[in-house]
This record gives C-alpha cells, structure tokens and sequence, in this order.
C-alpha cells in the first residue's frame, strides 16, 4: 500500500497502510517497530497517542506555501478529472501522473516516492471523476489530497485494506490488542489503542457481539460459531489476545471471530475507515442511493433494517466488494464523510491562512486526517508540487 517496502511478521512484503499499526523490518525483533507517526505516514485510525517524550520534532514547522500560489490554485472548483488533466495539460503537456514522476517523485520529501501501478492514469480519472460528482474541489486541494494519497498508498487510487501483525502481536492480535512501544531513535513512548477495547464504544466488544442475538443468527453457520455463541470469557471483552488459546490468524478455523468488529471495522480505503462508528455514515449513504450497481445490491439488501443492526450483520465480504466496487461510489464517499467529520475542507486563497495552523490551512487538514505531526509533513509535500509545478 505504501510505496516502501516494510515487512510486518507474518506478512508477504507488500507496502502496508499506517493506519493504526506498528512497522517492523524483516527481522522478527518487534523492538524494531514504530509508530506509523515516527515515519511520516498517517495514523488514519486515530489509534496512536504519544504517551512520553517530546513532540517538537513531529510538529517543526515546514517552509511556507509561496505567495500567490492558494490565490491562484484555489480559485476555481473543479468538478471533474478532465478538469483537472486540462490545468497539468496546459502547463506541462503531460498527464499529472506523468509529470510527477518525471519531475517531483525523489525529490526533497518525495524521496522514494512515486506514483505505481499499471492501471493508475485510469483509476485517477475514475476516482476523481466518482469524487468530484460527490464533491468538487480546487486544484489546491485535489493536489493536498494527492500528497496523502501518495505517501500513504503509492497514489493508484484504490481500495487497500489495512495490514496488521509483527512479531510480538502476531495476525489479527496485533488489532485486538492495546500497544505500547517506546521508539529508539526518538525515545518517545507511543500507545495503540484497541480496536476491541473502546471506552468510546467506536466498536462494540467481541464479547458484546458473541452475545448479540442478531450478530449470532447472522454468523451461525461459521467455524467457530458453537465455540463461541454466548461466550462469558472476559478476555472477548479485554485488550490482549488470548494467542495461544485460540487461532490468531485469519482462516478457516475463526471464521465467526472474523465478523466482530475490531477485525471487520479495520480500516479500508483512501483515507483507510476504521472503527463501527465511521462505518455507520456509509450504511446511511447505501440506504439512501439513488444510482444503480452494488451499492444499490447493498441498499436492496438492507432496506428497512436499523443502521447498526446492518453494522452487526454486514460481513468483510459485503465491506470488500463495496470498496473495492469499480465504481468507487463507497471509496470516494468515505473519503467524503472523513472530511466532513473533520471539517477540514476548503483550504484557504489567503497566503496567511493556508500556512497557519488554523482553518484553511494544510496543517489542519493534515493533523485531521493523519494525527500528531502529518500537518506539516502535508504542507512540506503539497509545496514541493506547487513549488515544481508553478516553477
């Protein structure tokens, strides 16, 4: 998912979202992870919380969008991706794609970066084609989104679901369990937040489901049901995998398992969704679709039916298929509905405010979407390309 390449315990080398995980290396010794926040990806999950140790570094202001540039970026909203093609086209001859790579990708905090894919030039104009239709946007924020989705996925604009395990939290322990791991290079104290035990009730306990009628009915026939059905172990309702007593990787032996929130409800797309409660504004949207296609399927489906009763008996399959849909109608209203949550959007004309850290600006933005630290990471990105493309 990100365009470097970290191995998590257990898993193949395939880059990973930093959503609510810790990153290893290929070796096994979990002392090497970090927080997702100490190498400048985005803890989407809002998982993470610095719990010793100075932040100075993670929030050192980054050199200013140059004067001029939000006045004349943000000037327009644009609703389509041919739109957006015309501004690159009109200034460089190339596609957007194109020209970053040839011109920003390796460079200053691009380094190692670049856009991947065989298929990314059509699921850019797909993507921003669907999003645009939700929500139109300027060129200045359609290239500060640009600079997340990049970092965080390699910017071929597709669903990724989020990774999970290393080697002291192994498979799907690593997302039931609280983490706390100090970072040696910085010696700052970071924690991870259950994505089972949630005093915020973002997620409802496995043990809260595992004696839910409804959830029991809907899982009944799969391995692990009979197990578990009316389970009374306070561990389902704890922050510490019981590894070791029952199967800790994902198959076909904790199926049922795999249906509770804090595995299903782990995050997925751009701007990865993550927690039942984030999930709850996309049923809303499903139920009240008016287009055609698997999001109607889904709407047919579970019409009539309470909001989170569809929560507790959606599966990963039904969350899988609507974004990863060809569509992207649930990728990009995710990605919506996070900018409503947070009220980042629109991003300032005013040279002042678009470099402050108030509202407007790109450091807002960012700290919303990526946590402590990922403003002004963003603003450093969005200016390289501004910087290149207005040069």
């Amino acid at each position: 998912m990100l365009s470097r390449r970290l191995v998590l315990s257990g898993l193949a080398a395939t880059p990973l979202f930093a959503s609510g995980q810790i990153f290893a290396t290929t070796s096994e010794d979990s002392e090497l992870a970090r927080a997702p926040n100490e190498l400048g990806f985005a803890d989407f999950a809002g998982a993470w919380d610095v719990q010793s140790g100075s932040v100075t570094s993670l929030v050192a202001d980054a050199p200013d969008i140059l004067p001029g540039q939000s006045e004349k970026y943000a000037a327009t909203k644009l609703t389509s991706a041919s739109e957006i093609a015309d501004i690159v086209n009109k200034r460089t001859n190339q596609t957007f794609i194109t020209w970053f790579n040839s011109n920003v990708a390796g460079t200053g905090p691009w380094k190692n970066k670049r856009i991947n894919g065989s298929r990314a030039e059509a699921n850019f104009t797909a993507f921003w084609d669907q999003f645009l239709a939700i929500r139109s946007l300027t060129f200045l924020e359609v290239v500060t989104y640009m600079a997340v989705f990049i970092n965080e996925c390699g910017g071929n604009l597709r669903n990724i679901n989020e990774g999970f395990g290393n080697a002291a939290h192994p498979g799907i322990s690593y997302l039931f369990d609280t983490v706390v791991l100090t970072d040696k290079a910085t010696k700052r104290t970071w924690r991870k937040a259950s994505y089972n035990k949630d005093p915020g009730k973002k997620n409802l306990s496995a043990h809260d489901l595992l004696n839910d009628k409804t959830f029991c009915q809907a899982f009944s026939g799969l391995s692990g049901a009979k197990a578990l059905t009316g389970a009374t172990d306070p561990v389902w309702r704890g922050d510490a995998f019981p590894v070791g007593s029952y199967p800790h990787k994902p198959g076909p032996d904790n199926e049922f398992l795999l249906e509770t929130d804090f595995y299903k409800f782990r995050g997925r797309g751009l701007i990865q969704t993550t927690w039942r409660a984030n999930y709850r504004p996309l049923v809303r949207r499903i139920l009240a679709y008016q287009g055609s296609g698997i999001p109607a399927q889904y709407r047919d489906r579970w019409k009539g039916m309470a909001i989170d009763d569809v929560l507790t008996v959606s599966t990963n399959a039904d969350w899988d298929a609507l974004f990863e849909d060809k569509d992207r109608y649930i990728l990009c209203a995710a990605v919506d509905e996070h900018a409503k949550a947070g009220n980042y959007l629109g991003l300032s004309r005013d040279t002042i405010a678009i470099n402050g850290k108030g509202a407007g600006s790109i450091s807002l933005m960012g700290e919303r979407i990526g946590g402590k630290g990922y403003g002004q990471k963003l603003k450093d990105r969005t200016r390289q390309i501004l910087t290149i493309f207005s040069a």
